[in-house]
């Protein structure tokens, strides 16, 4: 995996919240991107993390790559810990956020459930 390095602030941006860097390093840059488009604006992801979006495991063994494997523990604890808990969790959670268009589509009056699943 590469190595991201990061200076200066201790957390970056993550939908309406802040990922310590700690976290966000263990998470490659093209996954990054991707969870982050799709939890603020909706925009649908590749396989493996619609699988992991999805809480389906097994899927999300089955389609990741060895970098992706890697980072699979990362992932989940960004989206436990930091991801609009309405964004993740099962196929209709998934859908209803791609559907309304992420945070940018719940500031037009759409209600979010912010971190962590309880």
């Amino acid at each position: 995996m590469e190595e991201v390095e990061v200076e200066g602030p201790q957390a970056v941006p993550f939908g309406n919240d802040q990922v310590p860097t700690d976290v966000r390093v263990l998470i490659p840059d093209q996954l990054w991107r991707a969870l982050k488009l799709y939890a603020e604006e909706g925009i649908p992801t590749g396989h493996f993390l619609h699988a992991v979006l999805t809480n389906n495991l097994v899927e999300s063994l089955g389609r990741a790559d060895e970098e992706s494997r890697s980072a699979l523990g990362a992932i989940v604890q960004l989206l436990y810990n930091f991801a609009p808990g309405d964004c993740w969790g099962s196929c209709a959670l998934v859908t209803a956020w791609l559907q309304t268009g992420g945070l940018a589509g719940k500031r037009d009056g759409g209600t979010v459930v912010l971190s962590g699943r309880w």
